[in-house]
């Protein structure tokens, strides 16, 4: 997924204590029907995943920032998955080798041998070089001793290549992750006829339709309910209370992603998200310093 900005968005100033939003009251009364969503840090359950592993510390999507998210808390990771040239399924968000590898070109038209060669860390910083792009087997392994849940996103095929290889790659997740737990397993992708599909060949796998821009306007409730009651992961930029009220108040989780402020963080907590995905460690900051918040 996209890196979203932290915006506030017209929030008046934070403080502990008494919860008062008067002025976010009346904007649920006018844009919804029904109640405001109301909690607060320490009563409601909030899922944190590290974003591409904890990538504000450690090489995106490799196994070193995957270890890095364990060791900041993180019960849950966040990673991309995509499929070589021959079949293989590897864990990397972008469809060029370029920005996070010392490589060039596609992904795609890359075998796993030649893969392995490439050097996915000394980018982000010298002592990281040399760390492998992972397969996907080598989280699962790790996410499974280290009794941690995994968010995976499949990602959308470049244009150019064969129009079913997006289904080839869901179906051969789907062989690999059978033999995991699958109650801390979460499929996601802005491709949602992709969602639809892996929803026929798995029911019973948690879902998440990833979405960005007004997807307010659109009929995300339809949406989610042909994902068997999916979880909406909305872009952080633009978001607020009402949209995540209305969300919640029809049943589905609201996961943010990309978070990577305190503040923000604790606000969409508060107004009911049910997840958040951050690059940073914010999970020390949850749920020990409840907050309020005032115009």
């Amino acid at each position: 997924m996209g890196k979203g900005a932290n915006k506030s968005g017209g929030l008046g100033r934070i403080r502990r204590g008494i919860p008062h939003l008067p002025h976010l009251v009346a904007l649920h009364k006018k844009r919804l029907s029904a109640p405001m969503v109301r909690g607060t840090l320490t009563s409601m359950p909030v899922r944190f995943f590290a974003h591409r592993g904890l990538s504000a510390q450690a090489p995106e999507n490799t196994m070193a920032s995957f270890r890095a998210a364990r060791a900041a808390g993180y019960e849950w990771i966040e990673t991309d998955i995509s499929i070589t040239a021959d079949g293989e399924l590897v864990l990397f968000h972008d469809d060029t080798l370029d920005r996070t590898t010392n490589g060039s070109g596609p992904l795609a038209t890359r075998t796993l041998a030649e893969l392995t060669q490439l050097d996915a860390g000394s980018w982000f910083a010298p002592e990281f070089t040399g760390e492998p792009i992972p397969r996907l087997r080598d989280l699962l392994d790790f996410a499974q001793e280290a009794g941690m849940g995994l968010n995976l996103e499949l990602k959308v095929n470049p244009r150019g290549l064969s129009g079913n290889a997006n289904t080839v790659a869901a179906a051969k997740v789907l062989a690999e992750i059978a033999p995991y737990d699958s109650s801390h397993l979460l499929i996601s992708s802005f491709d949602h006829d992709l969602l639809r599909y892996v929803h026929r060949l798995a029911p019973h796998l948690q879902l998440g339709a990833l979405v960005e821009g007004p997807w307010w306007q659109s009929n995300w409730r339809e949406l989610l309910e042909s994902l068997g009651g999916a979880a909406l992961h909305p872009s952080n930029t633009g978001l607020d209370g009402a949209a995540i009220a209305h969300v919640r108040e029809e049943g589905f989780e609201v996961n943010v992603w990309t978070v990577n402020d305190q503040r923000r963080m604790q606000e969409l907590i508060f107004w009911g998200a049910s997840g958040i995905f951050s690059d940073t460690a914010l999970v020390p900051y949850y749920p020990h310093q409840p907050i309020a918040l005032e115009r």
